[in-house]
């Protein structure tokens, strides 16, 4: 098992992962308000989608996530990661 390091464990606190199919709110909103509350860490998950509508939303995300110094994940997709400079992926 590979344990993050101690600068990754106090920098990931609460992590919240946004799935636009399991949201009740529309998912941006979701994402300010976790960050607002005081989550570290947002993940989108969006599968089923193009990669446009997928690429659109984690662009705002990624922004509403580093308006709060916060981390970005994006789920499964490395190449929309590497597009939106996202702190990291989640496959």
């Amino acid at each position: 098992m590979n344990v993050p390091d101690k600068a990754v464990q106090d920098r990931i606190r609460v992590y919240v992962v946004v799935d636009p199919a399991a949201c009740l709110l529309p998912p941006l909103e979701v994402a300010r308000y976790a960050i607002a509350e005081g989550a570290t860490t947002i993940q989108l998950r969006m599968k089923f989608r193009s990669d446009r509508d997928i690429l659109d939303l984690a662009i705002k995300m990624r922004a509403v996530v580093k308006e709060r110094s916060g981390t970005f994940i994006m789920n499964d997709r490395v190449d929309l990661a590497l597009a939106t400079e996202a702190d990291g992926v989640h496959l």
